[in-house]
């Protein structure tokens, strides 16, 4: 009897000591081991072990796991007894629990209550890697799918697997702090405090939020919602965790793939602008300069009134007119292709001089009154004027081919600190109150804006046309 409370009293030290590293959300590995090593010790079995049956596969390769689904009565198999207890979440077995001692030996109920009793955490362990092995799979598809595929997968995913009634993956770049819905107060807490955070909300349901921590930032978060009487559980928080964690790398990848594309068309831009303005350019030019001396001899000859064929000469006069307003029509066009393709006015010259080369092809290209106030060269770093230039190369081009604005006006000022660059027209508009799905210029401007520590902001309404104002950190 007093052995018998002895192994009582460690199994409940054991089962104590299993559930403070649950809740101190232990690698589910790790948690897994100690388990088995606790439930062996407290069975005094010579072995114990987990088998995991992988979903709707049958048993893991190399694991003897038949599929009696474990039903917990002792048995032998030769001279060894074998005792084993399902391992089941929320109604679906997801393994099986095993002791087994040598000799003669058997297993008593007493023992059989033991080991049903380190089936729970057994059984949170397990769930939490078939799980983080599916949400790497999802995850790992994102380099053929695409980013909103692969998060999409995700927020399936944690409602497939919690008891969610709906969730979903909000990336950062969309979110305004003012255009955020108030009941998503707790999404705008997760980011704040790049924390999880779970509020019960006035219709009793509960909302969960998950911030997608990447490297220096928060890039989004994960957001579900409960239905009443529903909170996320010990396992649900674990595998919400895994999946905000998936959901964060997959969206670190894509920036950087996105890096690394932006290189290599800033690269391929710079060849193409060399390619043009060593071969159209210098054609362009001499075919304007050639019709231009044509259009001079044509003048002397005509107020002369000498020469042979003089006659036919005011006849020539349109054709040479005609070629010299092409020339002069395709050199335009390809300035402002040069200076869309190579920016190199930014660094040979500057942010000033960049900003009103461009403005200036805007003007001439699509016949836009366009006025600029710039200054002297402002005082930031390169990264803060390459940001800067293309965010108003961006919102330039969304004058031209979307607002139909008649005005534009480019604003470039140095005040303490700061450094702010203001792009307002007298166009159509639209709400920008709302978020921007698919308006991939606009979240292009917020981020670039947010690498060098700076802000941008849109305004605009319908028929009120728009004003973008990016703001950065002037160099110390």
């Amino acid at each position: 009897m007093i052995a018998v409370r002895r192994r009582a009293r460690a199994r409940r030290r054991a089962l104590a000591e299993i559930q403070r590293r649950v809740l101190d959300a232990e690698p589910a590995e790790d948690l897994l081991r100690l388990v088995v090593r606790r439930a062996r010790e407290a069975l005094g079995a010579d072995a114990a072990r987990v088998l995991v049956m992988e979903p709707a596969e049958g048993p893991v390769p190399g694991e003897a796991l038949t599929v009696r689904a474990a039903d917990g009565t002792p048995r032998t198999a030769g001279l060894t007894a074998v005792l084993d207890t399902p391992l089941t979440v929320r109604g679906r077995i997801v393994g099986v629990l095993e002791a087994s001692v040598l000799g003669l030996r058997r297993f008593t109920s007493d023992d059989r209550r033991a080991l049903r009793s380190f089936a729970a955490p057994a059984a949170l362990a397990v769930a939490q890697l078939r799980t983080r092995e599916q949400l790497r799979r999802l995850a790992d598809t994102s380099d053929t799918d695409g980013l909103r595929p692969t998060l999409d997968r995700l927020a399936a995913a944690a409602v497939a697997h919690t008891g969610a009634a709906e969730c979903a993956v909000r990336l950062l770049e969309p979110l305004e702090p003012d255009s955020a819905p108030e009941a998503a107060q707790e999404v705008r807490e997760a980011i704040a405090s790049a924390a999880p955070v779970i509020r019960t909300l006035r219709d009793d349901g509960t909302g969960a939020a998950w911030p997608l921590r990447c490297p220096g930032r928060v890039a989004g978060v994960l957001h579900c919602r409960y239905p009443p009487g529903h909170r996320p559980d010990g396992l649900d928080l674990a595998l919400l965790d895994a999946i905000a964690g998936h959901a964060a790398r997959a969206v670190d990848d894509e920036r950087r793939r996105a890096a690394a594309r932006d290189k290599g068309a800033l690269d391929e831009r710079r060849r193409l602008s060399r390619e043009l303005h060593d071969s159209v350019c210098q054609a362009l030019y001499g075919i304007a300069l050639g019709a231009r001396t044509a259009r001079e001899l044509l003048d002397r000859d005509l107020r002369g009134g000498e020469g042979r064929g003089t006659d036919a000469l005011p006849e020539l006069a349109e054709p040479i007119d005609y070629v010299r307003q092409l020339a002069d029509a395709a050199i335009t066009e390809t300035r402002a292709v040069l200076g869309r393709l190579r920016p190199e006015t930014l660094a040979a010259e500057g942010l000033v001089a960049a900003l009103a080369y461009h403005v200036a092809a805007l003007r001439d290209r699509y016949g836009i009154a366009a006025e600029a106030t710039l200054g002297p060269e402002p005082e930031t770093t390169p990264e803060a004027k390459h940001a800067l230039y293309r965010i108003a190369q961006e919102s330039l081009h969304n004058v031209a081919k979307h607002s139909g604005a008649r005005h534009v006006r480019l604003h470039l000022l140095s005040g303490p600190g700061t450094v702010t660059l203001t792009v307002a027209d007298d166009g159509v508009g639209f709400d920008s109150r709302g978020s921007f799905p698919g308006h991939l210029g606009l979240l292009s401007m917020r981020e670039r804006a947010r690498e060098v520590g700076g802000t941008l902001s849109v305004d605009s309404r319908p028929g009120r046309g728009s004003r973008v104002r990016a703001t950065v950190p002037a160099e110390p």
